[in-house]
């Protein structure tokens, strides 16, 4: 399983934010516990912590679709969670998967209307779950910082720090003293700044 995201703009939308805070809970409960499709996998266990109603709650407020079977997914799971095709675990509810649309700004419907996308015929054409540009390899997202970039001005210079790192210093565990060039403790004491 991925790493789960949040998009801001479905969980600090009015609609959420008008939700009880146990539905918001169950919510973001359901989103990190989804498979990389969106299924739920454990909605009783939800409703078990966070009380009944919670579910069914998110469901009227169509934050979840509830799927024939008991299934539930999250509506908004491509909007808060985009991967990269080669990354993700298949559902093992894929038959019913073939069932929903893709709304143009990618949350899932259950709903044919003219401007849905049949996730049928992009699974059958070996294309990824998204509508919109596709992820490129290596591709860095505004704002996102490069794992190996390095601030110049984070790096912490202290000459006299240095300076007395070029000393070979040897501690002597067992008496615990120093022995350093004919420099006792004393004098490296006088050179702290308290």
């Amino acid at each position: 399983m991925a790493r789960r995201m949040f998009d801001t703009s479905i969980v600090q939308s009015d609609d959420f934010l008008g939700l009880s805070d146990k539905a918001q809970a169950y919510y973001f409960q359901a989103n990190l516990s989804a498979d990389d499709r969106g299924y739920i996998n454990n909605p009783k266990q939800l409703e078990k912590i966070y009380g009944a109603g919670t579910l069914k709650e998110l469901v009227d407020a169509r934050f979840i679709l509830e799927r024939p079977k008991k299934l539930y997914i999250i509506k908004h799971f491509l909007i808060h969670n985009r991967l990269k095709k080669e990354l993700i675990e298949e559902t093992k509810h894929i038959n019913d998967l073939k069932f929903l649309y893709l709304k143009p700004n990618n949350a899932y419907t259950d709903n044919e209307k003219e401007n849905t996308i049949s996730i049928k015929d992009l699974l059958e054409n070996n294309k990824e779950l998204y509508i919109g540009k596709p992820l490129r390899k290596g591709r860095l997202v505004k704002g996102s910082v490069a794992k190996d970039s390095i601030d110049k001005n984070s790096i912490v210079n202290n000459s006299k720090l240095n300076k007395k790192n070029n000393k070979k210093e040897i501690v002597n565990k067992e008496n615990n003293f120093f022995e350093d060039n004919d420099e006792t403790k004393e004098d490296l004491d006088d050179d702290l700044p308290f």
